[in-house]
């Protein structure tokens, strides 16, 4: 990015510069990167009178969808449809998008039949007519349309169909239909147990732990390790509420088993931070963090993940408010001022007492994208700002708006919650 502004100090920038620069843009979280995006791309089309290319133009749309402009995103759509009727990528985005906006099912039923025309038994077409049945609320006839996409007997070539076409089920709530291909797909496909495992975990009943870990268990020697210890945390992070010490004992003992494979490689290193922030093991999260960040082979999304991380358990510890402003800077100039992001930099405000900034980020944050988080984060900065009365509607729209929940919070900052809630009454 620094170096395009250069180019751009020495006259006025390329249109190739100005096209890369607005993909850069787009790439970040935060609402006002992806509206600079936009309007390198207006400019581009408007004042430079250069048409944009096909694929500038379906970034356009995406944009305008992001950033709650339904109307200009459909209107950008169309164009680029038109210009390309026979394009079943294009189609089928529009469509996606189309369902993510609540369109009415008669405004999506013509869209689908042009896709049907195109490619009438493709597994996209299938899956569109099947989500036009869920919403419509024909549950059955979306069950057989999506099973009919498996050939029977299944060839062993198709058996990731089961996977796919599951994936789908679970997308569209039909939870018993896709748990019986996963079952099917962990008995014909190698590592296909970690699939189901997954799925298990996902279902947040304390009583699918053990069996989802019994399939981490089985896939160990089939599947990477790697692998396993990722969905067997994604199960353990799932059920945190519900999950026993014997639990996190036996998933344990596969990162001792890894550490001889996997020892140095960043991945493991991540799932070992993981693993310590599930136990609350704080002091070493933190230590393990500030390792990693001194490492000479991290990208810049890791290097901007993990200094984000770091400076939330800093600041949510109450240890070093400025070494978490610092991180949480570092971030923010690698991937801009996401929601997330924000949220972190109000905590590291909040450790040092800086509540005016911290509230000031909090409203941005929100403003973005509301959370249930976010509004409790915004009720410490109030009530430490002594502010009680807009700390308890901040609390409320925690609750009531966003149906925030004790499980809801990190371990780390339950006691904040019950003494907050204890002090506001509420």
């Amino acid at each position: 990015m620094k170096l395009l502004d250069d180019n751009s100090k020495s006259g006025e920038p390329s249109i190739e510069d100005l096209r890369l620069k607005s993909a850069i843009l787009a790439s970040r979280l935060d609402r006002q990167s992806r509206q600079d995006s936009i309007e390198i791309l207006e400019g581009i089309r408007d004042k430079r009178k250069q048409p944009l290319k096909p694929r500038d133009q379906f970034l356009l749309a995406q944009l305008y969808e992001r950033t709650n402009r339904w109307s200009l995103c459909r209107e950008q759509m169309l164009d680029l449809m038109a210009g390309h009727p026979e394009s079943i990528a294009y189609l089928g985005a529009y469509l996606q998008m189309l369902f993510r906006n609540d369109t009415q099912p008669a405004a999506i039923r013509p869209w689908i039949d042009k896709l049907e025309k195109l490619q009438p038994d493709a597994p996209l077409t299938i899956g569109m007519k099947a989500r036009l049945f869920v919403k419509i609320g024909k549950l059955e006839e979306a069950v057989t349309l999506l099973n009919s996409l498996i050939p029977r007997p299944l060839p062993t070539d198709q058996v990731r169909r089961l996977r796919e076409i599951a994936i789908l089920l679970e997308e569209l709530e039909q939870f018993h239909d896709a748990k019986k291909l996963l079952v099917e797909f962990s008995e014909k496909a190698p590592g296909g147990e970690l699939s189901l495992a997954a799925f298990l975990g996902r279902r947040k009943t304390i009583e699918t732990v053990d069996p989802a870990l019994d399939l981490c268990q089985s896939a160990l020697g089939e599947s990477p390790i790697i692998a396993v210890l990722g969905t067997a945390l994604g199960v353990l992070r799932q059920n945190n509420d519900e999950i026993t010490e014997k639990q996190i004992r036996r998933v344990e003992g596969w990162f001792e088993r890894a550490k001889k494979e996997e020892a140095d490689s960043k991945a493991f290193v991540l799932q070992q931070a993981a693993l310590y922030d599930i136990q609350g093991q704080y002091a070493e999260l933190t230590e393990l963090y500030r390792k990693f960040l001194k490492r000479d082979d991290l990208s810049d999304r890791e290097r901007a993940l993990v200094s984000n991380n770091l400076a939330f358990v800093l600041s949510a510890r109450g240890v070093d408010g400025k070494e978490a402003l610092k991180l949480v800077n570092d971030a923010i100039n690698i991937q801009g001022p996401s929601p997330e992001l924000l949220d972190t930099r109000a905590m590291a405000f909040l450790a040092m007492g800086q509540n005016k900034s911290a509230i000031a980020d909090l409203r941005q944050a929100i403003s973005y994208k509301p959370s249930a988080i976010k509004y409790f984060h915004l009720a410490l900065a109030h009530y430490a700002a002594n502010d009680q009365r807009s700390a308890v509607r901040a609390m409320q729209a925690a609750r009531n708006k966003h149906q925030l929940r004790i499980e809801d919070i990190p371990r780390i900052e339950r006691e904040k919650y019950k003494k907050l809630s204890t002090s506001l009454g509420v």
